[in-house]
């Protein structure tokens, strides 16, 4: 029989408390809630049983902040946090938190980050913080980090994604400069954090963001000239179903 992952809840709001429980009981089989509470007093108590493989923390409780107690110890389980608040997102992943979801709580965000969870736990992939995700696909953003630099860019200003041997290059606006950054994850796997509905895989090792291509250059091979002057070559195989997919006024 698998182990379960004994897994907390603080949060200031029983409603919150309950709906999250709902969540994680219904659609994550493998978690096992072993307590609850409402305050930071609440999180140390628990804390001190052990026990404990996962928690999900809200960030501002009453008073306090769940900060004062991920800044005074290094906790021995993954750490969730869950707020109505972005403006955290840095601050997490500086404190190596597991993953950060932001209010209202949805069905597919609570499983998106189980099944990262489980991928992390069978070792299938390593720890990752994604960015918080918005309703609006534009405005869903995404934490990128190069040594101290720490970026929370949104997916509508990345202009494209470039394979670089296993790891991918992330090139995007940031205070109307052009930023590129390297992960560590492949090319497959950042597309699929990117939004279908604008941002489109052109070639084997380029996926485009088509809201911020300037012109479509048409020559024997085509090309893209992006918002910043970068041109990405479009593949020969993928050209037909490139101009059928992209509309200058559609995106």
């Amino acid at each position: 029989m698998k182990q379960p992952i004994n897994t907390i809840i603080i949060d200031d709001e029983p409603a919150c408390v309950s709906n999250l429980s709902f969540y994680l009981s219904e659609y994550c089989p493998d978690i096992q809630i072993v307590a609850t509470g409402h305050s930071l007093a609440d999180a140390q108590k628990i804390v001190r049983k052990g026990q404990v493989h996962l928690a999900f923390f809200d960030i501002q409780l009453f008073d306090h902040n769940i900060f004062e107690l991920l800044d005074e110890t290094t906790l021995p389980f993954d750490v969730v946090l869950v707020t109505a608040y972005d403006e955290y997102a840095i601050r997490a992943i500086r404190s190596e938190v597991f993953d950060y979801i932001l209010k209202p709580l949805s069905r597919k965000e609570i499983v998106a980050c189980y099944d990262r969870l489980l991928a992390r736990r069978s070792g299938t992939i390593a720890s990752a913080m994604p960015a918080p995700v918005s309703a609006d696909p534009a405005a869903t953003k995404m934490i990128l980090k190069a040594g101290e630099q720490v970026y929370v860019v949104r997916h509508s200003d990345i202009l494209y994604l470039k394979a670089n041997g296993a790891y991918t290059e992330v090139v995007f606006w940031y205070n109307n400069q052009r930023k590129s950054v390297t992960t560590g994850k492949s090319i497959n796997a950042m597309s699929q954090v990117c939004d279908a509905s604008f941002f489109y895989r052109v070639h084997k090792s380029y996926v485009v963001n088509m809201k911020l291509i300037r012109s479509v250059i048409k020559t024997d091979a085509l090309q893209l000239l992006m918002m910043n002057d970068d041109i990405v070559p479009v593949a020969k195989r993928r050209s037909s179903d490139f101009i059928r997919t992209y509309s200058p006024a559609a995106v």
